[in-house]
C-alpha cells in the first residue's frame, strides 16, 4: 500500500469517527495536544499523525467505545 493509499483511508477512518463522536476537528486538535492545521491535514488525507499523537488517538476511542 502507498503512502498516498493509507492517508486516504486513515483520513476516511478519522472522519468517520469525529461524525460518531460527534467532535469538531478544533475539539481533537485540543484533546491530542496538537494543531488545528495537523488535524485538517489528517482528515483531508494530506499527512498522517506521528505515533505519539496516534497512541493518544487511539486511547481516546477505547475509552469511548466502554
Amino acid at each position: 500500500m502507498s503512502e498516498r493509499e493509507f492517508n486516504q483511508i486513515f483520513s476516511e477512518r478519522l472522519r468517520y469517527y469525529l461524525t460518531k463522536y460527534e467532535m469538531t476537528q478544533l475539539e481533537l486538535s485540543k484533546l491530542l495536544g496538537v494543531g488545528t492545521t495537523s488535524v485538517y491535514n489528517w482528515c483531508n488525507g494530506i499527512k498522517t499523525p506521528r505515533t505519539v499523537s496516534y497512541t493518544h488517538l487511539r486511547a481516546h476511542e477505547t475509552s469511548q467505545d466502554l
